[in-house]
């Protein structure tokens, strides 16, 4: 009886420390992120191979020690760096218990499936329960090419592989091979290398002088640069550029003293009628200051009227006489200047011509301003014009002393100032093109040539050449390295690399590998014949094996579980590789297990996972569940925990793991009747 006696872990995830006896029914439970998880990965990864599929990562951190008796006399303790684990004495026991027993023994977060492929399968089943490991081992020590190879007309045909790719891909074609190497090797030695080699000679001795040509095409560059800047010294930059600035500002000048004169003749025009308006605005203020004095009369003349009229009623005079008088002397008062001819109607008619409205004395003031403005503007324009002018003067004379310095007429300053222009700008272009040609050459000073090769240098052709040579010793590389791999290849295939046999030599040694390929090649034809033949042998007893397994999936203590836990199925089988369940409910289709929900699927593999341990197991051992019920329905529940607890009462020892609730309840009710002790441990 194996049984794990004792549980430590120290410093894992939340867990600080756990140490405990485990009896034969162990109840660990603890909320979520206690450390229930990093003590059941602790003790897998103390007990089990980190190849075994249940191992989910490596254990990190902590220590943990795990206590187990029944594999020797003494007590072992397994821990995650153990080199050997269970599965190394689960074969010790028995040479043909699967080390993969350690899949049926531990159960995580529900998931009951004990195959490496992460589902349960019909294969994992076969290798469980049946001894085809003897007839694995047995095929295994057939020829692997049997499956991949046949004999047909004492040829050796299909896939090639291993043996078989050795006598169809290297044997067979040995003979043609060695053909093709003559015919091969008489080709490439033939004269086509040669006239390669002497074609890209003769083109590598044009492309040298190519390249003398570009180096002395770069002297010759190089010594025209020299005198180009000898000139351009000459020239003197500065004073070049100090002109061009000075008769750039002349221009300017002279564009700006024509506008100027134009602006200024305009204005002298506009203002032409300022003169005018004074002495009208004098005329008419005199004019109507007249005016006024001659109402001053008007009551002299009322007093005059009244003195008449007594008089009148004294003389007797007339009164309409009287009155006529009175009235033409107020109307030489009131509209002297109506009368045609005098001075304010006619200057009336002159400023209505003019100005196109009445006269007054607003209207003549807002004239005067308008005009004042156009005359302020007119002595500014004066001013600034005559400013030009002497500026203008001013860099003529500079300009003339310049000229003069460098014997150029003073007439004809604008032309001796473009050709020098035109001399520098001349110098500054060819520079700038003798450089770009210089540096598209790409010599060194100091690799130039200072004798002409007799040829002119060509980009185009040196690049064409270039091509051509690369070609051509692309060709003679390819011919040379096809020659020496045909005697590589032949060397290798004889495994005598290296040597430095000669051709004749090698083809002796050839002869000879021929005849040891040939019995080769029959010893391999027999082997295949017979393994066919005892390949159906093994077939048969297969067969026999399947039908073995099947009996063994459905006895009665596996049929009895099923139908207790799940209460509808009874029995299993497989089709096409796949496990399925049946019912006893007459005409119900089988069903497949991996098609199942996930709590019914739990329920079928449970009960598969206990009694298929219970049966392949040479002595009873131990259950780690963590929270393998949990996805059960609540019906189910009991019939799980009391399997778990009849397992204990069989010798089995069942640890689980929970934070459920409901399952914790389950087994503190059914655990109380175990004998040797039922452990709760919380977390």
């Amino acid at each position: 009886m194996v049984r794990i006696t004792n549980i430590k872990v120290m410093g894992r995830g939340p867990v600080a420390l756990f140490d405990e006896e485990i009896g034969p029914l162990t109840l660990i439970y603890s909320l979520n992120e206690a450390g229930k998880t990093s003590i059941a990965e602790a003790l897998i990864s103390s007990l089990f191979k980190p190849s075994c599929f249940l191992r989910t990562d490596n254990f990190q951190g902590g220590a943990c020690e795990i206590t187990v008796e029944g594999i020797k006399e003494k007590p072992m303790i397994f821990t995650p760096s153990s080199k050997k684990k269970l599965e190394d004495y689960f074969r010790k026991w028995d040479e043909y218990l699967p080390g993969s027993l350690a899949r049926l023994l531990y159960v995580r977060a529900a998931k009951a499936d004990f195959s490496s492929g992460g589902s349960s399968r019909w294969e994992d089943l076969r290798q469980l329960l049946s001894g085809e490991k003897i007839l694995d081992g047995i095929e295994r020590n057939l020829p692997k090419e049997r499956k991949y190879a046949c004999v047909e007309n004492g040829i050796i045909t299909g896939q090639r592989r291993a043996r078989s790719k050795r006598v169809q891909k290297e044997l067979y074609p040995a003979l043609d091979e060695v053909d093709k190497f003559y015919e091969e090797m008489q080709a490439l030695s033939s004269g086509e290398l040669k006239s390669l080699q002497k074609e890209a000679e003769k083109k590598r001795e044009r492309l040298d002088k190519l390249e003398q040509a570009r180096r002395y095409e770069a002297f010759r560059i190089g010594r025209r640069l020299e005198e180009l800047e000898k000139s351009s010294r000459a020239l003197d930059s500065e004073k070049v550029d100090y002109i061009s600035e000075k008769v750039m500002r002349l221009k300017q000048l002279h564009k700006s003293i024509e506008d100027k004169k134009a602006e200024i003749g305009l204005l002298e025009k506009d203002l032409t009628g300022f003169s005018w308006l004074k002495s009208a605005k004098e005329i008419y203020l005199r004019e109507k200051l007249k005016k006024k004095k001659k109402y001053l009369y008007l009551p002299m003349l009322f007093l005059a009227v009244a003195f008449a009229g007594s008089a009148a009623g004294i003389m007797q005079i007339a009164i309409i006489s009287i009155a006529l008088t009175f009235l033409s002397f107020v109307y030489f008062l009131i509209n002297p200047a109506e009368l045609s001819g005098s001075i304010l109607f006619e200057l009336k008619k002159d400023y209505r011509e003019r100005y196109g409205e009445k006269i007054s004395i607003t209207s003549i003031d807002s004239k005067i301003k308008e005009y004042e403005i156009k005359d302020n503007k007119l002595r500014e324009l004066e001013g600034q014009y005559a400013a030009d002018k002497d500026e203008a003067a001013g860099l003529t004379e500079q300009l003339n002393l310049k000229f003069e310095a460098a014997g150029i007429e003073k007439s004809d300053i604008q032309s001796a100032w473009k050709e020098i222009k035109r001399k520098h700008d001349e110098i500054d272009m060819e520079k700038a093109s003798a450089l770009s040609r210089l540096e598209t050459l790409d010599v060194k000073p100091a690799d130039y040539v200072e004798e002409n090769p007799g040829i002119k240098y060509s980009y185009e052709e040196e690049k064409t050449l270039s091509l051509e040579i690369d070609s051509l010793r692309q060709k003679i590389g390819k011919i040379k390295e096809k020659m020496e791999n045909e005697k590589s290849r032949l060397e290798s295939f004889l495994n005598v690399s290296g040597r430095g046999y000669t051709q004749g030599h090698l083809m002796e040694m050839l002869k000879e590998k021929e005849d040891e390929i040939i019995s080769e090649i029959k010893g391999f034809t027999a082997e295949l014949a017979a393994s066919a033949v005892l390949e159906e042998v093994l077939g048969e007893l297969r067969d026999r094996q399947r039908k073995a397994v099947l009996e063994r999936l459905n006895n009665p203590s596996i049929s009895r579980y099923l139908k207790k836990i799940t209460s509808v199925y009874s029995s299993l089988g497989e089709i096409g590789g796949r496990i399925v369940v049946f019912s006893d409910e007459n005409g119900a289709p089988p069903y497949y297990l991996d098609n199942m929900s996930t709590g019914a699927k739990q329920q079928v593999l449970m009960a598969l996972r206990c009694t298929l341990a219970a049966q392949i197991s040479p002595r009873p051992m131990f259950f780690i569940l963590d929270d393998a019920f949990q996805y059960s329905d609540w019906e189910r529940r009991p019939e799980m925990v009391e399997m778990s607890v009849s397992l204990v009462r069989q010798g089995w020892q069942v640890i689980y793991f929970t934070m459920d609730n409901h399952i914790r309840d389950l087994f503190l009710e059914m655990g109380k009747g175990i004998e040797g002790g039922f452990s709760f441990i919380k977390l």
